[in-house]
């Protein structure tokens, strides 16, 4: 029986055996026989860690590749079932929103003008409210958000979000100056900013409706006890009754009775509420033009005049005081509200005493109106001489008059 020669029985390859003296050397990397340094193939120790090396480095750049990717824009109204779940981002225009304080939860509307999606935070009030400050989404805002859709038969199309930061307002609401004749039906739903002055104010049982005008005209500004409650400066809230203050308000035009109707927008919002400082509020208005009796016309109506005359005769109402005043050109009607007959005295209106009256023009069933604001608005003048026989077309007596306008909450 032949012998096996003892280097067959070793291993094979290069880097095991020493190319010099053929003897095994095994992991060393000089042969521990002859010296000889042995070449030996890349340890597999080291492509294990080079493949982990490169996994993890792959992992990092999937991840910055993935924060780079922008969220696909998302139209409201093309979302469909299959987008449940899904990352979006939607750009609209807030046009509602909704607090639940005791549940630190909200609600926000989102209009993209194809369709309308509720945004959704649950016992996130506070955390948006710190983070967003005076800044927090309102009404009118153009934002952009991004999250998770939530698609169900019960809630129909929303989307929860969690981070403030997923919340971008791209431009904040600004509402356009207007003046007070420039308001009217067409403009319900709309948001102005106005310079007004308050010019009468009158306390209800839920609110108050307050008298505001400016050169062009005045209207009344309803305030709900709960509104008032919103303004943080007490001061601010208690001088917005206080009669001859001025204001820049931003208003909601609303309508009572078919009439405008202004109503404070956001009042907790330190924007929406400005007093105008003593020294500007002391600048020089401008001055009503002083008309004839026959010079108010139906072109005039919601413009601020003032006319002098006559008292011819007078009739109380529920409600107010209608009183008929006269010059040599013809007569006119003063309707006095409520709040305004209150605060003068009767004979300033007595049947002879001449009147000064200023006021908006104003027109019911079709017969002219001037209706003054305040009792600074009704000043007594010396006795004039008596008119002239007023023009055949005289307009309708005294006792046929009735207000222009009542107040909400009457």
């Amino acid at each position: 029986m032949s012998e096996t020669p003892k280097t067959d029985l070793l291993p094979e390859g290069e880097g095991i055996i020493c190319p010099s003296c053929g003897r095994f050397v095994g992991a060393y990397e000089r042969c521990p026989h002859c010296q000889t340094v042995v070449h030996k193939r890349l340890p597999i120790i080291y492509i294990k860690r080079f493949a982990v090396f490169g996994s993890v480095i792959g992992l990092i750049l999937m991840w910055f590749a993935a924060l780079q990717r922008e969220v696909p824009l998302q139209k409201i109204g093309e979302i469909k079932p299959q987008h449940n779940m899904a990352l979006v981002r939607c750009v609209g225009k807030v046009t509602g929103i909704r607090v639940m304080e005791d549940k630190n939860n909200f609600q926000i509307k989102l209009d993209d003008d194809t369709g309308m999606l509720t945004l959704s935070g649950f016992d996130k009030l506070r955390k948006f409210r710190e983070y967003f400050k005076d800044r927090f989404p309102a009404e009118g805002d153009l934002i952009e958000v991004t999250g998770n859709l939530s698609i169900s038969e019960k809630f129909g199309e929303s989307m929860f979000v969690s981070d403030p930061r997923r919340i971008k307002i791209l431009k904040k609401f600004e509402a356009e100056p207007a003046t007070i004749e420039n308001i009217d039906l067409d403009s319900r739903g709309a948001v102005f900013r106005v310079r007004v002055t308050v010019a009468a104010t009158r306390k209800y049982r839920v609110g108050t409706n307050i008298t505001v005008k400016d050169d062009t005209g005045s209207m009344d500004l309803n305030v709900f006890d709960s509104e008032m409650d919103k303004i943080a400066d007490p001061k601010l809230a208690k001088a917005l009754v206080e009669v001859g203050n001025e204001f820049e308000l931003v208003v909601l035009v609303d309508a009572y009775k078919g009439k405008p109707q202004l109503r404070l927008h956001h009042p907790e919002r330190a924007e929406s509420i400005k007093k105008i400082a003593g020294a500007a509020a002391a600048q020089k208005t401008k001055e009503p033009p002083v008309l004839k009796a026959i010079e108010v016309r139906e072109e005039r109506v919601r413009e601020i005049v003032t006319v002098v005359g006559r008292v011819e005769r007078s009739k109380e109402f529920a409600f107010g005081t209608s009183v008929d005043i006269a010059d040599e050109t013809g007569t006119v009607n003063v309707w006095l509200r409520e709040n305004v007959r209150k605060t003068v005295t009767p004979d300033l209106f007595k049947t002879g005493a001449t009147l000064r009256v200023t006021g908006e023009v104003g027109k019911f069933k079709d017969r002219l109106q001037i209706l003054p604001a305040s009792d600074a608005d009704l000043k007594a003048e010396a006795a004039q001489a008596a008119p002239s026989p007023a023009p055949a077309a005289t307009p309708a007596a005294a006792s046929d008059a009735a207000p222009a306008a009542v107040p909400q909450g009457e």
